[in-house]
């Protein structure tokens, strides 16, 4: 019952501190970076491209570089200088706004959202294989996925990284690598802003640690599970969400 009422007290401070990030007055950029006063819709937006030509780039995000007009592709190469990312990640940007079918005057807040997450996603990534509770580089094969996955997110593959994630957990014999893969299968899913099945995967990851040996690790997992089902509610009216997240908190 502890662990229940733990569980739910996590949760509404998370659903707390997004709900008063969600609706700040001021996000403030690092240098280089973009900044937002007030809110999105409103705001005075320092990318340098208009919205209308954001949105132009989410039409032509899937053709070659070569067959964009000269202005795409300078907008292309700002882009990656403001939001820091390579050219492969700002295609796989544009790719992921379009298919979402963002509206216009939530580009620039989805745009950041996506840059964030794929930044996220490089740090902390595993450089070593641990089997059987011994730190090891011996299993060749769950390192060599692992290490694809990542030259897969290097190049905006995202698809690609899901699915070779996928094999890791499959095959990956210690419990905490294995919730890992999960793990960095739902920052994937977050990143294609797909929070119903980012939640999906932290919820996998949670469930496969040891209650007793990881336990403040699972409850991470939890509180990133109750974030990404969060986000499904306030992006898709999902009310349901919430009473899943609910439905699923650990019993004591």
């Amino acid at each position: 019952m502890k662990q229940h009422m733990r569980f739910i007290a996590t949760l509404g401070v998370c659903f707390l501190a997004l709900n008063t990030t969600t609706h700040a007055q001021q996000v403030k950029a690092d240098t280089g970076g973009i900044a937002i006063a007030g809110s999105v819709a409103s705001s005075t937006i320092i990318i340098g491209i208009p919205l209308e030509k954001v949105d132009e780039l989410l039409r032509e995000a899937k053709r070659p570089l070569e067959d964009l007009t000269v202005q795409q592709r300078e907008n292309i190469a700002l882009l990656k200088e403001k939001l820091d990312l390579n050219e492969h990640k700002v295609r796989a940007t544009l790719g992921i706004l379009g298919e979402n079918n963002i509206p216009l005057e939530r580009l620039i807040d989805k745009l950041i959202e996506i840059a964030e997450n794929f930044k996220a996603l490089q740090e902390g990534w595993p450089q070593t294989v641990v089997v059987r509770g011994v730190l090891s580089k011996t299993d060749p094969h769950v390192f060599t996925l692992n290490a694809d996955a990542q030259r897969a997110i290097e190049r905006g593959d995202l698809a690609k990284a899901d699915a070779l994630l996928a094999d890791v957990k499959r095959l990956e014999p210690n419990a905490k690598n294995a919730a890992e893969a999960s793990a960095r299968r739902g920052e994937i899913a977050l990143t294609r802003l797909r929070y119903g099945e980012a939640a999906t995967h932290f919820a996998s990851a949670a469930a496969a640690l040891p209650k007793t040996a990881y336990e403040d690790q699972r409850i991470s997992y939890l509180k990133k599970e109750a974030s990404a089902l969060y986000k499904q509610r306030d992006e898709l009216g999902d009310n349901d969400a919430l009473l899943s997240a609910r439905s699923r908190a650990p019993r004591g």
